[in-house]
């Protein structure tokens, strides 16, 4: 079974921020606010670097063609 590009995209985000919830409603540390935080750093940051690298791959940038340069031969 093949996804699709948003098919991906939302299985992906859903089982990262999936985790961070879970984990940040039984924390298994002391200081549950300051693990909270951290897991919910940890979540954005790690989607955002995944979104990005999906999305730069799913849409690249065109290659630059070279032009001739007068005095060049």
């Amino acid at each position: 079974m093949a996804l699709s590009n948003s098919g991906t995209i939302g299985v992906v985000s859903g089982v990262i921020f999936g985790v961070a919830a879970l984990f940040s409603i039984y924390p298994p540390v002391q200081d549950k606010g300051l693990c909270r935080i951290l897991l919910l750093t940890t979540a954005i940051c790690l989607w955002s670097l995944w979104i990005v690298c999906f999305l730069s791959q799913m849409n690249p940038m065109a290659i630059p063609e070279p032009q001739d340069l007068p005095g060049t031969d």
